[in-house]
């Protein structure tokens, strides 16, 4: 593993693991990447040391990890805008690594607040577009999220106020969701996030996002790889980025 900046604050960087040699049959053929980007309700206390164990999952399957650092609530000037672009800028700093991993097959997976961040991400115009994005427990509707208390009002903490008070931000910073290339994962027993979140879902045209909701797990479940719901994610991964390009 190896770090690389993508801007001079400190929470600006990210962590690019490589997996081991590649077998003969693919030898010199570069890897996929898959972006993650951790959780923690937007809150500076938590970082991206919670995607290690995925990251090493990865890696050991043949995939390259792209783990994403950002500025968040504590150390983003309470400004959310500062939060959006710097996970556009963490994505896109890919650019510079495409000698070493494949940008055509490319996937971005986050967790709760970092599964709004991959949405978010997934739906705008980037330098580097995901074949696939999925949400692990995701924060799916902000206003829903803040409506529903999440967090102890972590929504409205990293937007600065509640959906009637700040709506521009509402606005700016909603996943533009795609029933094509997204999909949510959560576990039924998700009392941080409620798995409601994710098979309730819908994009601006009212067509739902595909979802799978994994019984007898909880929040944390989507980001150990020995879950359940780590299978389902690791199939969806393999069929996009390993099994669609041969």
């Amino acid at each position: 593993m190896e770090t690389f900046r993508y801007g001079r604050a400190p929470d600006q960087y990210a962590e690019r693991w490589l997996p081991p040699s590649l077998d003969s049959e693919v030898a010199g053929r570069r890897p996929p990447v898959v972006i993650l980007i951790h959780g923690g309700f937007w809150r500076a206390q938590y970082g991206l040391d919670l995607m290690h164990p995925l990251a090493t999952e990865l890696t050991a399957r043949g995939s390259a990890v792209w783990n994403l650092e950002y500025r968040r609530v504590g150390s983003n000037d309470a400004d959310p805008t500062v939060t959006l672009s710097d996970v556009r800028a963490g994505i896109e700093a890919l650019v510079d690594h495409h000698d070493v991993v494949d940008l055509d097959r490319m996937a971005i997976v986050g967790h709760s607040a970092g599964g709004h961040l991959a949405l978010w991400a997934g739906g705008t115009s980037l330098a580097v577009e995901p074949l696939l994005v999925i949400g692990q427990a995701a924060v799916v509707d902000l206003r829903r999220a803040a409506a529903d208390h999440l967090g102890n009002g972590a929504t409205q903490d990293f937007l600065g106020g509640g959906p009637d008070e700040v709506p521009d931000r509402y606005d700016e910073a909603q996943p533009r969701l795609d029933p094509i290339t997204m999909h949510l994962v959560h576990g039924s027993l998700d009392d941080t996030v409620p798995s409601c979140h994710s098979s309730e879902a819908v994009d601006s045209s009212g067509r739902s996002i595909p979802s799978t909701i994994v019984p007898n797990e909880d929040h944390m479940a989507v980001i150990d790889p020995a879950s359940g719901s780590w299978a389902v994610q690791w199939k969806l991964l393999e069929i996009a980025l390993f099994l669609g390009s041969d």
